[in-house]
């Protein structure tokens, strides 16, 4: 919270400036954060630093110390969208400052009953919950947080368990996939007989280096279990293509499995095609809903940011009020 300067004899007064031949002081002096308050309930914009300025910082500054004078007077509510409006015009500044301290942003965003802001460090926090020393949880339970604290740790072990068990689903499929033009059922009119199975030989290979691939990963923990939280093996098999299982890999297995050349290239086009197929299998982990915008030469996200974040699980929703139908009836009269 701000604390008002001292005077001489300890008291907290502002202190006074030497008065000037006008009965002035030498130069304007007043608080400016209460300044900016009633600026506020004015509808006029509170004087704040430079967003340019040192990354932002300044500007965030001001607008935080405004909060604290509303909560300070009991008045948050009455400039809770000016300061949150006023954050939010630092765009991409604004995002990426939440996404290197979300612990500290998810408390402000509470204290402003910001969704937007809320849902951006829930964002971080929870793709950063299983990675070590992610996140910094000592900060987030602070108890001066108030009831909040609470409430909000509960929802990001909850988050934080439904995104693990995602990812146990996930790689799970990996390697009970099969292809469908590859599968036959029992319902049809004929038995596939060793000649159809023969015909697939290639997708089958294809399907057994695939599964062999994963089954590595999972074993050397790059799945889950990796300090990355998975980000990068699920990114390899979203991205496809030449990331895995490449030309360079067929040749060593070649080695052992000579083919024709007609032989490799099937082979290879087979791979492609698995490898195409099981994108899609990643694909609701690798959504980005984070408001961070990345550019090509910038580096990619170090953990995921798919956590979706529903307006019944904001900290300070409150349910609609469900009228009987007595009541209803008495409202319609009333209307």
């Amino acid at each position: 919270m701000l604390t008002l300067p001292k005077d001489p004899n300890n008291k907290h007064l502002p202190m006074m400036m030497p008065e000037n031949i006008n009965g002035l002081g030498e130069e304007p002096r007043y608080n400016k954060n209460y300044n900016n308050f009633f600026k506020c309930l004015y509808n006029q914009d509170p004087d704040v630093s430079d967003p340019t300025k040192g990354n932002g910082a300044f500007y965030i500054l001001d607008c935080i110390k405004l909060l604290e004078v509303a909560e300070l007077l009991g008045a948050a509510d009455a400039i809770r969208m000016t300061v949150e409006a006023s954050l939010v015009r630092l765009n991409q500044v604004l995002w990426h400052h939440i996404a290197d301290r979300a612990e500290a942003w998810v408390m402000i965003a509470c204290r402003l009953k910001s969704p937007l802001m809320f849902r951006e460090a829930m964002i971080h926090l929870v793709g950063k919950f299983h990675v070590p020393n992610g996140i910094d949880t000592e900060l987030l339970r602070r108890l001066e947080n108030g009831p909040v604290a609470e409430t909000t740790w509960n929802l990001v072990t909850t988050k934080a368990k439904e995104l693990k068990d995602k990812k146990l689903m996930i790689e799970r499929r990996l390697l009970d996939y099969f292809p469908p033009d590859m599968m036959h059922l029992e319902n049809e009119t004929t038995v596939p007989g060793r000649h159809i199975y023969g015909e697939a030989i290639y997708e089958w290979q294809a399907l057994v280096l695939f599964r062999q691939y994963v089954a590595s990963a999972y074993t050397a923990n790059y799945h889950h279990r990796a300090n990355d939280g998975g980000i990068a093996f699920y990114r390899t098999i979203g991205d496809g293509g030449d990331t895995y299982l490449r030309p360079d890999t067929l040749a060593r297995f070649h080695a052992s499995f000579d083919m024709s050349a007609k032989g490799r290239r099937c082979l290879r086009d087979a791979v492609d095609k698995v490898k195409n197929e099981v994108r899609v299998i990643v694909a609701e982990l690798l959504v980005d809903r984070s408001q961070a915008v990345r550019g090509p030469l910038d580096p990619r996200s170090d953990h995921l940011t798919c956590t979706e974040i529903r307006d019944e699980e904001l900290p300070w929703y409150e349910a609609p009020v469900k009228h009987t139908d007595v009541e209803m009836n008495m409202i319609d009269l009333v209307d």
